[in-house]
């Protein structure tokens, strides 16, 4: 790793979860340091840990799964900080519009979107765990576009964050004259009850 000039890659366009970097940037926390750091946003999320595994940039932010799937496939990449460590994950839907509640039961039936391999994984686990199989459910590769999938009804629900996703759905149900309140979110780390944060990045 170069001293001096490091190239930090995000997980997704910049997001209020990358907020520690850009305000240690602003504040000059980097130059203090002797560094310079180039904050760089993926074209397609789902080659981050790949880049990162490969060497082409210095560091990035990945969510420790990733991590952890990195180093089975021979990546070699550890895990040195957290950027947030609260598992702000899991499956947003509209209540009015898609007859989701808060029973992880009501997703028999529904397309659920997800982002890349580690999404559909978690999905397959949680039904097993609410004593569902994969085929209980339509699952729907959506990229990082859960809230357009939901917005158009394409999806029924999807994998997203709270400070992302939920926020994104909030601002189209009030422009859409619907409360905010319609907008839910079964979150994954209460759902299974794993007692530990996959998500931390």
């Amino acid at each position: 790793m170069s001293t001096d000039k490091i190239t930090c890659l995000l997980n997704w366009h910049a997001t209020p979860y990358h907020l520690p970097l850009f305000l240690a940037d602003k504040l000059n926390y980097f130059t203090e340091e002797g560094i310079k750091v180039a904050i760089l946003e993926p074209n397609n999320p789902s080659d981050v840990t790949e880049i990162i595994g490969s060497g082409k940039v210095d560091l990035g932010c990945k969510a420790m799964i990733h991590t952890i799937a990195g180093k089975a496939r021979g990546f070699p990449i550890k895990s040195i900080a957290t950027l947030l460590d609260e598992p702000f994950t899991g499956v947003v839907y509209l209540a009015s519009k898609s007859g989701i509640t808060t029973d992880f039961q009501s997703l028999r039936g529904k397309r659920i979107g997800y982002v890349g391999e580690f999404g559909k994984i978690q999905l397959d686990e949680l039904t097993r765990h609410y004593g569902m199989t994969p085929d209980d459910y339509t699952a729907v590769r959506v990229g990082m576009n859960v809230t357009g999938a939901i917005i158009r009804g394409d999806i029924d629900a999807g994998i997203g964050l709270e400070n992302v996703q939920m926020v994104e759905l909030e601002e189209w149900s009030v422009q859409q004259g619907r409360s905010r309140d319609d907008v839910k979110m079964l979150r994954i780390d209460e759902l299974a009850d794993p007692g530990c944060c996959c998500f931390c990045s």
